[in-house]
């Protein structure tokens, strides 16, 4: 067969680079995820062909000189060309003209469906995704509002297709003349809401098919101009979607980088975002954050080494109604030993929180609001903060209103709580399956963006051993893209013990499996990143364990490199009767030889039944090479949580440790003596807590 690109045919993949690879493909799987298209038949009728041939035979690759491709333009040629001398023959029906004994006669009596009938009997069943999905008959692709809107300015792309069952779309944007990103990979939703920080004319694209598995696609395109806000050499300050948040944009600048200051109108310190670089002929534009709500500020911006700019005003307005922000309170200020550099932290709250709650928002280290995320309006429910990226942006889970249950959607947010990029489950299934791949059944704990703007996430999987249901963990890595480059599956390197305890968790919040009483072997919690070699770390919750894997920034082959935890491969020196951690969260190495944790402590305090005994917070010294570890920080935390929290070193070189499943949550920052230098407790459960230099 002569192929172009990547096909699949009864579990064959065809490498047009690489030898042919078989691919096995387990029945568990394929019962468990069916999505639109994904049936398989086993008889095609001759009206399915007709619809879908000339797609399938371009689409599948074949080179132009290929037999299929060959055989449809000779009968497309017959059906086009009146003068044609096969289109003047005249031919007898004849009963018997499909079992003659000669082929070559039946073949040209049966004339062309003949062929490819035979053809087909020697593939053998094609997918119905492929085959049976007919081409968008009439895609359409509309934004809400003209071309020539200001930056900032929401536009609403409406994408249309006639004629296909099921479809799905995908949207991408890009600069005109450069490469196009997708902004939403392919979702039931026709729409997409984009709000450019750039100025400049784009190209906005949707691809539309027939459901996830389907490999034909039909789309539009359109162009789309983005005008400045800037007039002359002022800058201009705006409101955004947030009313604690301010669009600055300035002229453009030359060199160095450039910075936006802000401080309330009455007086006080200013505050800076992180820099800009300058360079180019456009304006910059800064979304800027940190501000109390209903408070006047003034706002300035600084290029490096020039003078500040005259001050503009701003005044905040305040979260909308129906909307509940978490109260906090501050049980020890700040001392002198407090880490002055970080001033503001981002609150992830407990995901199963009501939508009216705003999860996450951003306070003061006094517990005031200076940010939020807008829940009610967001379209997703469940959702679980997971990260806060550099500027501003952050990284959330939730559940869209095409899952029942469990978070199906990765999405990227900045400040102002507009959509930057989002996958979802499903396209991500489609792209595992066509990888060979087991699949997930929600997004869950964690996602992080790695140093060359791939994000890693975690995914949930279900298995069967000695008859029972096991859920488990696969690390998956999404290139800027949102296409999956690498996994790494807990069931491939580990199996689950024969049995489980009574005792044993099970799949039930936010679960989204297909047996929902499956026994909770691992239950991954936290991904890390290693800069001295780039591998990542993984925190395991209910098996007390963080591995490091052999990642080696996407080469690495996932092996296993090292185990820590009580029973692994690392020897403890410390005085204390139990050093270890258990049921930990959020386990990161800060350094080649800094791991930090918060150690829930489940099992050293028998699930809170030990009197007195309390959550930790820890800091461990680790030699890789030789597999020892100390104790450096091992602080109890005032009370005992079953679950949640993070850990987190800080520019001074201190510790915070924040979280809990029991409020009241806590947050509290320690020296490396165990000092306490500031506390700050809310009544809602927080999942995590960082410090941060500042929101934007």
């Amino acid at each position: 067969m002569c192929v172009s690109g990547t096909d699949h045919f009864n579990g064959i993949e065809y490498n047009p680079y690489g030898s042919r690879q078989t691919r096995t493909r387990s029945k568990d799987r394929r019962a468990a995820y069916r999505p639109s298209g994904r049936r398989y038949l086993n008889s095609l009728s001759s009206t399915m062909i007709n619809v879908n041939l000339e797609s399938e035979v371009r689409r599948s690759g074949q080179c132009r000189g290929g037999f299929l491709f060959r055989l449809f333009r000779r009968s497309r040629a017959r059906k086009e060309d009146p003068m044609h001398p096969r289109l003047h023959e005249k031919h007898e029906p004849s009963v018997d003209s499909a079992v003659r004994p000669h082929g070559s006669s039946a073949l040209r009596r049966g004339g062309f469906w003949a062929i490819i009938a035979l053809v087909l009997a020697t593939l053998g069943p094609l997918p119905a995704a492929r085959v049976a999905a007919a081409a968008p008959a009439s895609p359409s692709l509309k934004p809400s509002v003209p071309s020539g809107q200001p930056v900032g300015a929401s536009v609403t792309w409406t994408a249309g297709s006639s004629g296909l069952k099921s479809p799905v779309y995908r949207f991408s944007v890009g600069l005109a003349h450069q490469p196009a990103l997708i902004v939403r990979d392919y979702s039931p939703s026709p729409t997409f809401t984009w709000t450019p920080l750039r100025e400049g004319t784009y190209t906005i694209n949707t691809a539309i098919k027939a459901g996830f598995a389907a490999i034909a696609r039909n789309g539009a395109s359109a162009t789309f101009t983005i005008a400045s806000r800037v007039k002359g050499k002022n800058a201009v300050v705006s409101h955004t979607a947030n009313p604690l948040v301010a669009l600055y944009s300035a002229p453009a600048c030359a060199k160095g980088t450039m910075v936006v200051q802000f401080r309330p109108a009455t007086g006080g310190a200013w505050q800076s975002t992180a820099p800009q670089p300058c360079g180019g002929e456009t304006s910059i534009n800064i979304q800027v954050a940190g501000m109390r709500a209903s408070t006047a500020y003034v706002l300035r911006h600084v290029v490096s080494g020039s003078t500040p700019s005259a001050p503009l005003s701003f005044t905040t307005g305040k979260p909308p109604t129906g909307l509940k922000i978490t109260t906090f309170t501050e049980k020890q200020a700040p001392t002198d030993q407090a880490d002055p550099a970080t001033p503001v932290i981002f609150h992830a709250l407990i995901p199963n929180l009501p939508p009216t709650v705003a999860n996450p928002i951003g306070t003061d280290l006094s517990g005031h609001l200076v940010w939020y995320y807008d829940s009610l309006h967001s379209g997703l429910t469940n959702i679980w903060p997971v990260r806060s990226l550099p500027g501003g942006a952050a990284l959330i889970l939730g559940t869209d209103r095409y899952h029942p249950k469990g978070d199906d959607v990765l999405r990227e947010i900045d400040l102002a709580g507009d959509t930057v990029r989002e996958t979802n489950v499903d396209i991500v299934n489609a792209q595992l399956t066509r990888r060979g791949q087991e699949i997930i059944y929600m997004f869950h704990h964690d996602a992080l963006r790695l140093p060359n703007g791939d994000t890693a996430v975690l995914g949930a999987t279900q298995k069967k051993y000695n008859n029972q249901d096991v859920m488990s963990d696969m690390l998956v890595v999404l290139d800027p893209n949102l296409q999956v480059v690498w996994t790494w599956d807990m069931f491939t390197h580990f199996t689950p013990p024969a049995t489980f305890p009574a005792s044993s968790g099970i799949c039930s919040v936010l679960c989204a499996l297909p047996d929902p009483k499956s026994h909770d072997w691992t239950h991954g919690n936290a991904i890390g990143w290693s800069p001295v070699d780039g591998d990542l770390t993984l925190s395991f919750r209910n098996i007390s364990s963080v591995l490091k894997i052999n990642y080696q920034n996407g080469r690495g082959d996932g092996n296993v490199v090292w185990n820590l935890g009580k029973g692994g491969d690392f020897t403890i020196t410390s005085s204390d009767p139990y050093p270890w951690f258990s049921k930990q969260h959020n386990a990161n190495l800060v350094s080649p030889t800094i791991l930090t944790v918060f150690d829930d402590g489940n099992v050293r305090c028998n699930e809170g039944k030990v009197k007195g005994c309390q959550s930790r917070g820890q800091v461990y010294k680790l030699d890789q090479q030789h597999h020892t570890a100390a104790l450096l920080l091992n602080v109890t935390l005032g009370q005992f949580w079953q679950a949640l929290g993070s850990a987190e070193l800080l520019p001074n070189g201190n510790y915070t440790f924040a979280g809990g499943f029991s409020p009241p949550s806590r947050e509290a920052e320690f020296t490396l003596k165990g000092t306490k230098v500031f506390e700050l407790d809310t009544p809602v459960s927080e999942y995590r807590a960082y410090r941060l230099k500042g929101m934007s």
